[in-house]
């Protein structure tokens, strides 16, 4: 049975060019010599000469292997310069060649791609060949090759020889970061060919000879000639522009004034239009306003910035002011683009005192079909400003910033509308009431820290009943802060429908505006309000602390957007760094402190965080000890440890001392179970000053989030920050009022011993930078006195992701590949082998999953019953358990009903089948796979960092997997029929069938037997004869084939995940 010498040969030389598969990939072919043509591609400016070009390309098949593509790349860049190709004109998706400067400024060759507007990765794989690369004065000179279908397993390149648009990219500066290198973001934003090109048809025939440098590379020509266009790129015609008619103010349709019915003089933003007298065909535009870097109208179908026609004003490096034709294009990043065309007629400019006026014409129809919009239809009017100084050349608008373009309220035609059209006036209260006096008595405040002076104060908020009109409220903020102070109320203590109040520093630093802002619809959300209800009184920046006043109406009419403010509401107090000339709130820095519920129209005095009713007195450092360190047992410059007793004065009082080594906080907590779900914290933590250490009280309603207790039940003692070491000592009662944020710490708990390195002026806990260790059992801090040893890993998430590794290898894995063999491979396995497979990885599976049952079950071992009903995802919680007991139950059942099965052949054999594979094996797998995305979500929110990264992964599996069953169910049950051989179809379908027919045996044809017609002769004493595969066996292979190459490294994945620790 040795196989024929052919066949040996023909493997041998198989797995040969298999083993060089890779290495042709790579393979570069030769460099064109002297004398070689290319074809120049692009030029700029345009019908430059090659040497005195800023950017010039040019390309050619490669004589020795017509599969590539020879690219001739130089300009002026002092760090990289590029050529992208792209399918829709955008940086999204683009294919780019580069020449580029390294760490150590020696020129290399990136192969990049990028997979979004503004992102740009270095591929995976490299597939440039390098030829010359110098740079020299500022200038690239580069020759590479590149094939043209390079087939990348990647995704990463596209075909050259299709049609695709070109982005000309330079930077100026450094041009790399990292090791390999990759691409920094360019300078300014790259010209791009007005239509897509096939660069592979341009390139023959060539079009320039070349001459030769003094290094004998190919080189394109040089001469004096100008350099010929090759591409199909035909210019715009001239726009021919009217004259700069003389007008007066009234000439022109005024359509926004900001705010609305300012003077011109004194709008942030003005915007006039008319009809230019000497040519009908164009618009006279008018725009004004106060901006450091640009100015800008943007015409838009949407009320957004995707695809928007832009005009603008630019500031240049001189304070010159350049007017720009622009595009934004129809995609999510929203970038904005310089046109090819600049189909716009500059009139005037000016830039004095940070604010821009400019005059110019636009066609309303313009010949640049692809980036101008016809302006005799209606659009939304986007005003826009920009602070940030552009360094691009040709002059661009760069992104704008904090001030969001303001949009009118209603689709306009701008040729023949008439009067203001928007922004919308913001409205504001019916009457404001005169200011308070500075001598006046504020009789509610609050301040950061609580009890300052309000010098030293870091925030103050006071608030009083105005003298001349009760139904009003006056409020005074103060605080240390560069951008903005702000005090929101809310029902609930989040940021979810606050009504916020705040004072808003100019980007200038000059004046202080006061804004009326709503929180809607998620805590990250902050919008300025339409209706503006605060009266502003005063308000200056000085020192970088703000100061100002203003009045509120209690009630208002905007009901959508404006809180009753006699009603009890949490108090945040927030601040942020980012100042804005619109009165926007940019998001903070640091999470706003929450202050108790209230009604601020007749409390009195501070409002602080409640703490206790009384506390006992400092306690002594005698008594016996509850005591849990790091690293276990020390004594001395221990890492961590918290020490716990009884009071001596008050033995309902728990006394704790806490010590360690951190610059950010120290804390301790007290759980029920060994994990952070609604664990109880007292934290020490550090002032951003290093001078000061407040000490807290908290609650973790989940393992990711602390919150800080409304009720500080916490009674400092002292505290102490030195050399990096924290030390403090506190009391807390044993039993506290608080019952949602306090747990009763005369029961058995588990101790959490956690550090941080970020301090804070509010109490609030940064994420911690390691997970917390926790003791190995539960002690009673008002009983236990000794040490208790705490691990450096949580048990519970550690037998977690035991359970859930377990799991993933019971049933995606073997349980699944089982039920596989016994539904498809019967035929191609038809003498019992698919039987043996099907057998084992069940048995294993049942194993494996028994094991992962028993680990969760330990892993929940003396916590509040097996399943958490304390959390916030109880229903979730509740579902993975029952049906994992369900689906275990199945699993157990199945091989039970085995055991009992009728043999083979016999009539009733078809109702084991119904039951154990289709009623019993199918359910069992759908309500696993259904358990195993819960099981992933779980443990994805709770225990891992990729969150529900896991889950997304088990889906795409599973639809992967659902799909493949039904193709393949659709192939053998029509092989069958072709084949006249029911067996041939799927095993569940054969049962279904009998099942429906009463256990009659179904015919695909009269050629068919019926079951049981043929029996085996037990008498007779030769072997069986052995079966042949189905000849359709080869597809079933191929089916299981598909099935593992995406089960194994998908499981894989999921496995990994599981194991990288929180």
């Amino acid at each position: 049975l040795d196989p024929p010498l052919e066949t040996m040969a023909f493997f041998a030389v198989a797995t040969l060019l298999l083993c060089l598969a890779p290495f042709h990939l790579n393979a570069c072919p030769t460099a064109p010599g002297s004398g070689v043509s290319y074809t120049t591609i692009y030029s700029i400016p345009n019908g430059c000469e090659q040497s005195s070009c800023d950017y010039f390309l040019a390309a050619r098949l490669n004589d020795a292997d017509p599969t590539y593509l020879d690219f001739w790349l130089e300009g002026n860049a002092g760090g990289w310069i590029a050529v992208g190709f792209s399918a829709t004109s955008s940086m999204a998706n683009a294919d780019v060649l580069a020449c580029a400067l390294d760490s150590s400024s020696t020129p290399v060759l990136i192969d990049a791609w990028n997979p979004a507007g503004y992102s740009n990765t270095r591929d995976t794989q490299q597939d440039l060949c390098s030829n010359v690369l110098e740079h020299d004065s500022g200038r690239f000179t580069c020759s590479f090759a590149r094939a043209i279908n390079t087939g990348d397993p990647n995704g990463q390149d596209l075909q050259l020889d299709s049609d695709l648009y070109l982005l000309l990219a330079t930077r100026s500066t450094t041009g790399t970061s990292g090791n390999p290198p990759e691409l920094q973001k360019h300078s300014s934003t790259p010209p791009r060919s007005p239509s897509a090109l096939n660069v592979v048809s341009l390139v023959t025939p060539p079009a320039i000879s070349p001459s030769v440098s003094s290094s004998e590379q190919p080189v394109p020509s040089t001469s004096s000639s100008s350099v010929p266009m090759a591409t199909p790129m035909p210019p715009t015609p001239p726009l021919t522009c009217p004259p700069a008619s003389p007008a007066s103010e009234s000439d022109y349709r005024v359509f926004a004034r900001i705010p609305a019915g300012c003077e011109r003089s004194s709008c942030t933003y003005y915007l006039a239009v008319r009809t230019n007298p000497d040519d009908p065909e164009f618009l006279d535009f008018e725009l004004e306003g106060d901006a450091q870097s640009w100015i800008a109208i943007g015409l838009s179908k949407t009320a957004s910035m995707r695809a928007t026609d832009v005009s603008g004003c630019v500031v240049q490096a001189d304070n010159s002011v350049a007017v720009v034709d622009a595009w934004n294009v129809d995609a999510p990043s929203y970038s904005n683009v310089r046109d090819k065309n600049q189909e716009i007629c500059p009139k005037s400019s000016s830039f004095v005192n940070n604010r821009i006026s400019c005059n110019f014409s636009r066609p309303i129809v313009s010949a640049d079909t692809d980036e101008d919009l016809p302006m005799n239809d209606t659009y939304y009017l986007l005003f826009g400003r920009g602070n940030t100084p552009s360094t691009a050349q040709p002059p661009a608008l760069n992104y704008h910033g904090p001030l969001t373009p303001v949009v009118s309220d209603s689709l306009v035609d701008i040729t023949t509308a008439t009067g203001e059209v928007g922004p919308p006036a913001e409205v504001g209260p019916d009457g404001c009431p005169s200011a308070p006096a500075n001598s006046a008595d504020y009789r509610l405040y609050s301040t950061i820290p609580s009890g300052c002076e309000r010098a030293e104060c870091s925030y103050v908020v006071a608030v009083r009943t105005n003298d001349q009109n009760s139904s009003f409220l006056d409020f005074y903020l103060e605080g240390d802060t560069s951008g903005w102070i702000a005090i929101g109320l809310s029902p609930s203590q989040s940021m979810l429908m606050a009504d916020v109040f705040g004072c808003v520093v100019s980007s200038d630093g000059s004046t202080v505006s006061i804004t009326d802002a709503w929180n809607f619809p998620s805590s990250r959300s902050n919008v300025r309000d339409t209706i503006q209800d605060v009266c502003p009184h005063s308000g200056f920046f000085q020192d970088d602390r703000i100061y100002c006043s203003f009045s509120r109406a209690i009630q208002t009419s905007d009901t959508d957007q404006d809180l009753d403010l006699s009603d009890d509401y949490f108090l945040l107090l927030a601040t942020g760094n980012t100042p804005s000339d619109g009165g926007f709130l940019a998001r903070h820095e640091v999470t706003p402190l929450i202050r108790p519920q209230v009604d601020i129209t007749t409390a009195v005095g501070e409002i602080t965080d409640t703490g206790p009713s009384s506390c006992p007195s400092a306690p002594s450092t005698d008594g016996d000890f509850l005591v849990a360190s790091l690293p276990g047992g020390c004594t001395s410059d221990c890492s961590y440890t918290v020490r716990i007793k009884k009071n001596d004065q008050d033995p309902s009082f728990l006394d704790f001392f806490l010590e360690g080594e951190t610059n950010g906080w120290i804390a301790v907590g007290l759980s029920e179970t060994d994990d952070m779900f609604n664990a109880d914290v007292f934290s020490c933590v550090v002032g951003t000053d290093g001078s000061t250490v407040s000490i807290n009280d908290a609650w973790n309603p989940s393992s990711r989030s602390s919150n800080r207790d409304i009720m500080q039940d916490v009674c400092p003692h002292s505290s102490s920050f030195e050399n990096g070491r924290i030390s403090c000592i506190f009391s807390r009662a044993i039993q506290t009022a608080d019952i949602s944020e306090d747990l009763d710490l005369n029961s058995d708990l588990y101790l959490l011993l956690a550090t941080g390195s970020t301090p804070s002026d509010s109490g609030s806990l940064a994420r911690h930078d390691t997970t917390p260790p926790i003791t190995e059992e539960r002690v009673n801090p008002a009983t236990f006195t000794g040490e208790v040893g705490a691990s450096e890993v949580m048990v519970r998430p550690a037998l977690t992701r035991i359970h859930g590794i377990l799991m993933v290898v019971a049933w995606p894995v073997l349980a699944v590949t089982a039920i596989f063999f016994a539904a498809f491979m019967k035929p191609a396995l038809p003498n019992g082998e698919w039987f043996q497979v099907h057998r084992a990885f069940n048995v294993a599976s049942l194993i494996i999953g028994a094991t992962a049952f028993f680990f969760i079950f330990v892993a929940n071992y003396q916590t509040n019953g097996l399943i958490s009903l304390t959390t916030s995802d109880d229903s979730v919680r509740i579902a993975h358990f029952s049906i994992g007991i369900f689906v275990m139950i199945l699993h157990i059942l199945n091989p039970l009903i085995s055991i009992c099965r009728c043999k083979p052949g016999t009539s009733n054999r078809w109702i084991f089948n119904l039951f154990h594979a289709t009623l019993i094996g199918y359910a069992a797998e759908i309500f696993a796979f259904i358990n195993a995305g819960i099981g992933l979500h779980l443990f994805g929110v709770n225990f891992s960092r990729f969150g529900n990264t896991l889950l997304w992964i088990f889906i795409a599996f599973v639809v992967f997997y659902d799909i493949l069953i039904v193709v393949l169910l659709l192939v053998f049950f029509i092989s069958g029929i072709l084949a006249k051989n029911e067996k041939l179809a799927p095993s569940f379908l054969q049962s279904l069938a009998k099942s429906c027919s009463g256990g009659e045996q179904i015919e695909f044809s009269s050629e068919m037997k019926k079951v049981g017609e043929e029996k085996e002769d037990k008498q007779d004493l030769d072997p069986a004869p052995r079966k042949e595969p189905s000849k359709d066996s080869f597809l079933r292979w191929i089916g299981f084939g598909v099935f593992a190459a995406v089960m194994v490294p998908t499981m894989l994945a999921i496995i990994v995940l599981i194991i990288i620790p929180q």
